[in-house]
């Protein structure tokens, strides 16, 4: 009992005490507290349209679901997104359409930006066999006999279809076609002048030129094509319309028919033997050049994503058509968390051997 101790040694026990709280409360504010780390960030962008949105979403809900990363998305065209990529303003694009793109991977990879796979084999993409060429409805067919872009050339000014598809009446055809920056918009700039000058086409080609400016010019195909009016459109698989008035095919059951090109041209010198005049395409993911030695997983995870054009067109069907295009951020992410959760034991196999969170 302290009351038994001589009055000095209480004072000593006393200093001792005190002394032992000043240590503890020093202690206490000189040590930080542990924290959990904060996940690294990584910037994502895709082109706007329905097609992109799948993989943009699932490949978003893995990295931080799965991999605990924070994910920011953003939207780019290509011309923009392989700058941004090269500058390092942007870590992942998940929009590459190759060969479409052709000029821009010719120009970044490998050394500015890297591909999530091997262009030169297309099962090592996010998809393959994306179809593209230009198209007209089955009605124009059957009441001009118009088949191929032969045809198309042979028309001029004065006869009904040439006018009906003057769309200005500048004494050209209007062919409606991409969005500036995409890298096909410029293709179709060069087969188009090609067609032009060595085949008397008589074609232009109207361009969207904001971002996501193309789904006004889909609409307008849309409402063309249910008044039942002859239009000549640029389109490609995936894409909503393809499931809303033709098969995958666009054979002689659909509404719109693809228009062969004889002539076979695609980005000079190049050319191609493929029917609709542009060559399947393999939509790939890219990223900065350096993110394999940062997050050497990331890399891996976007190497093994991959899904079929059934789902792209399913997807841009639900978003499009049955949502009429309003669906909510939350709505398409539940339906590629929904994708993911079917497709359970695929995605499993992407994630073995991962630094999964």
């Amino acid at each position: 009992m302290d009351e038994d101790l001589p009055k000095g040694e209480k004072t000593t026990k006393k200093l001792l005490v005190l002394l032992l709280v000043v240590l503890i409360v020093s202690t206490a504010v000189s040590c930080p507290r542990q924290t959990a780390p904060v996940p690294a960030e990584l910037k994502l962008a895709a082109a706007v349209g329905d097609w992109a949105e799948l993989p943009k979403r699932v490949t978003r809900i893995l990295l931080e679901d799965e991999l605990g990363y924070k994910v920011v998305l953003r939207e780019a065209a290509a011309d923009t997104a392989y700058t941004a990529l090269a500058g390092g303003e942007l870590d992942i694009f998940t929009d590459v359409w190759y060969p479409n793109q052709k000029s821009y991977t010719d120009e970044f990879v490998p050394h500015q930006v890297g591909i999530a796979g091997d262009l030169s084999n297309p099962t090592t993409g996010i998809y393959s066999g994306a179809d593209q060429g230009w198209l007209i409805p089955r009605w124009t067919r059957d009441k001009y006999h118009i088949d191929s872009l032969d045809d198309i050339a042979a028309l001029e000014p004065g006869d009904a279809l040439f006018d009906a598809l003057d769309l200005d009446s500048d004494g050209l055809m209007d062919l409606i076609g991409g969005e500036l920056g995409w890298g096909v918009t410029g293709v179709i700039d060069e087969k188009i002048d090609y067609y032009n000058e060595n085949y008397d086409l008589d074609v232009r080609q109207l361009v969207a030129t904001h971002g996501g400016g193309h789904d006004e010019m889909l609409a307008t195909i849309k409402s063309k094509l249910d008044g039942g009016e002859d239009v000549l459109f640029y389109l490609w698989t995936p894409n909503h319309l393809f499931t809303e008035y033709a098969d995958a095919l666009c054979d002689e059951d659909g509404q719109i028919l693809w228009l062969v090109d004889p002539w076979g041209f695609f980005s000079e010198p190049e050319a191609t033997d493929y029917y609709t005049g542009f060559p399947g395409s393999t939509i790939y993911i890219a990223y900065r050049a350096g993110l394999e030695d940062e997050y050497p997983d990331v890399v891996k995870l976007l190497e093994r994503i991959s899904m079929s054009i059934a789902d792209l067109n399913a997807y841009c069907y639900w978003e499009s058509i049955v949502k009429d295009g309003e669906a909510t951020v939350e709505e398409k992410s539940e339906y590629a968390r929904q994708w993911i959760e079917d497709h359970r034991a695929e995605v499993n196999g992407w994630l073995i051997d991962l630094q999964v969170e």
